[in-house]
């Protein structure tokens, strides 16, 4: 029992320094050069999550236009859009550009990085997952929604806009394994043959049930009545959804393995003539993230954002310390539990060698006879109360870091955040000390009472 105990309390700790560590270490990792996230208005704190953590759904779009004036500020070095509201089976498809990849120093593993718009870049986690689907040359299809709000693909895949595998990165630990990426002019050719709901924001399965959509846009016939078809498209947009509704109606019974029969080999889209025919003000971005070009610009451009009544400004560094904050609050209180467990521990251990005193007394004065000194006696009890301990604290590595496989394995399916189960820290090394401890303490006192047994009145009864 005193060993259960034990084990209980410092697999608590353990569990809790592991998650603790890791998440510190991804929030800090992940946020490489970023010194500001400008989205639409809502919160910094889920704009920052979305667009740098890729763990949040975004407060919303953006048009490209409307935050030129950062771009162009003296003060900003760079400036990287985000585009994101699509995924392939459930990875998140990132539009940006190729100073996203070079932000955190990734490297190919193989393929190169895209030169145009439709073709992708795959992270190391992505491509390990579907490595025959993914490989350099294949073509797939992204399905609307990220995050909790993902929709089947049956009901709506983007088959007429296929993407291209042309790269592969190597493994960063970083945020890039997780996504796939591609020019953020991307997302409006997909989305550019949906009529009004050309936008690639976010939308429920009953928004998108409401919406009358057209069907596929034909991949087959020359560059020139492609351009022709989207130029109707959005020109006449109320006669092409009846028609797609009509479509849709026809083929309601399709299986789903017969709505995603295309061949994704066909002659690729003609990209240019596509983004000729999208309006300016269909230009949208989820995000745009900014680095500095010296520290004044934090006085001055947040301020010049805010001030935008469509744009909000967030400082990364200030909504991470936020966020782990609230995490670290719930954390110590978690602590707090695991040291309760261990001080009931130490008084189970406690109670069970002062208990068999008791039993062992005259088994004591006995080696006490045959020629073992007080010291020796001592030694053994003590002895008995660390090895109480060292199992203990074995058992609680094993469970702890079985615990953290099983919620490494959730957090890997619901974010695509891998935790490293088997990494072991410091502060584990320090727990075997204060196990020690607590057995010493908590033998102490038996220990004492045994260095102190009478041999003549022990044996006498």
């Amino acid at each position: 029992m005193a060993v259960l105990l034990m084990a209980s309390g410092l697999s608590i700790v353990i569990v809790l320094i592991l998650t603790q560590g890791q998440i510190d270490e991804k929030f800090k990792n992940n946020l490489a050069e970023i010194d500001l996230v400008v989205g639409a208005k809502g919160s910094p704190l889920q704009l920052v999550l979305s667009s740098v953590y890729h763990i949040d759904n975004p407060t919303g779009n953006i048009h490209l236009d409307s935050c030129a004036f950062v771009k162009d500020h003296p003060f900003v070095a760079g400036t990287i859009p985000i585009s994101i509201g699509d995924n392939f089976n459930t990875y998140r498809i990132v539009g940006t550009t190729v100073d996203y990849i070079t932000m955190y120093k990734a490297k190919l593993s193989s393929g190169k990085l895209w030169d145009k718009p439709m073709q992708v870049v795959v992270g190391a986690n992505v491509f390990e997952k579907y490595p025959n689907k993914l490989k350099l040359g294949k073509r797939i299809t992204g399905g609307h929604g990220i995050g909790n709000d993902l929709l089947d693909e049956h009901d709506h895949a983007h088959d007429a806009s296929p993407y291209e595998v042309v790269g592969i990165l190597e493994r960063t630990g970083r945020v890039l394994d997780n996504l796939i990426l591609c020019d953020y002019r991307s997302s409006w050719i997909v989305h550019s043959g949906h009529g009004d709901q050309a936008s690639f924001e976010l939308k429920s399965k009953e928004d998108v049930e409401s919406i009358k959509k057209k069907d596929s846009v034909e991949m087959e016939g020359d560059s020139n009545l492609m351009v022709q078809k989207e130029i109707e498209i959005l020109d006449n947009e109320s006669e092409e959804i009846e028609d797609s509704a009509q479509k849709t109606n026809d083929h309601g019974h399709h299986h789903h393995h017969e709505h995603h029969g295309h061949n994704h080999s066909d002659k690729p889209l003609n990209v240019d003539s596509i983004l000729e025919t999208i309006p300016e003000n269909r230009k949208e971005i989820t995000a745009l993230l900014v680095k500095y070009k010296n520290q004044r610009a934090q006085l001055f451009i947040p301020n010049a954002i805010n001030r935008n009544s469509s744009l909000i400004a967030a400082d990364p560094d200030i909504e991470r310390d936020r966020m782990l904050k609230l995490v670290d609050s719930g954390i110590q209180t978690a602590n707090l539990m695991g040291y309760f467990v261990l001080l009931i521990s130490a008084i189970s251990v406690f109670i069970a060698l002062f208990s068999s005193l008791k039993d062992r007394g005259y088994e004591i004065a006995l080696i006490r006879v045959q020629g073992a000194s007080r010291f020796k006696v001592f030694g053994m009890i003590l002895g008995e109360g660390l090895l109480l301990s060292l199992l203990g604290y074995i058992f609680a590595l094993i469970v702890s870091h079985l615990g953290m496989w099983v919620v490494s394995g959730i957090l890997e399916n619901n974010y695509h955040y891998d935790f490293n189960a088997w990494d072991f820290s410091l502060l584990e090394g320090y727990l075997l000390l204060v196990a020690l401890i607590i057995g010493a303490i908590s033998a102490l006192i038996p220990a004492i009472k045994a260095y102190r047994t009478d041999i003549s009145s022990t044996l006498s009864k």
